[in-house]
């Protein structure tokens, strides 16, 4: 195992008991993704109050902004959620679990080839870290 796969898994054991801002979580969080499952690009979707998704922030290895994905990726959000479900031949879509019904959030990941079972698990595996983080926030602002 290489250390860059060790810091991304601590990085992301540590981002469940985060206490910094949500900017600093999510860029964290993509970043430590990124690294595990070695996407091309990382794109954070989260519907709007009329219900239009829009990206909240994206990653790349390089740290440029890519392009929005095509808009059947983006079209496929509104689809029930099912972990894992490729669009598009590169890109995966994963639901990522807040903790609160109204606040759905959902990552799209991008390949440089259809993505696979061992591409997507570090992902699968840490869609609930957004909930821990925001359970302990909650927690703590009371």
């Amino acid at each position: 195992m290489t250390s860059g796969v060790l810091h991304a898994s601590s990085d992301l054991a540590a981002l469940r008991r985060c206490d910094g801002a949500p900017p600093e979580f999510w860029r964290r969080y993509l970043t430590a993704l990124g690294r595990l499952t070695e996407a091309r690009e990382l794109h954070l979707f989260s519907p709007d109050s009329s219900g239009r998704w829009r990206r909240l922030l994206a990653w790349t290895p390089e740290g440029s902004l890519p392009p929005l994905p095509p808009e059947r990726v983006i079209e496929g959000l509104d689809a029930p959620p099912d972990p894992g479900r490729t669009l598009a031949g590169e890109f995966a879509l994963v639901p990522l679990i807040t903790g609160d019904e109204t606040q759905r959030v959902t990552l799209a990941l991008r390949f440089n080839s259809p993505p696979g079972s061992p591409q997507l698990a570090p992902a699968l595996i840490a869609a609930d870290v957004p909930r821990d983080y925001l359970e302990q926030r909650r927690a703590t602002q009371q």
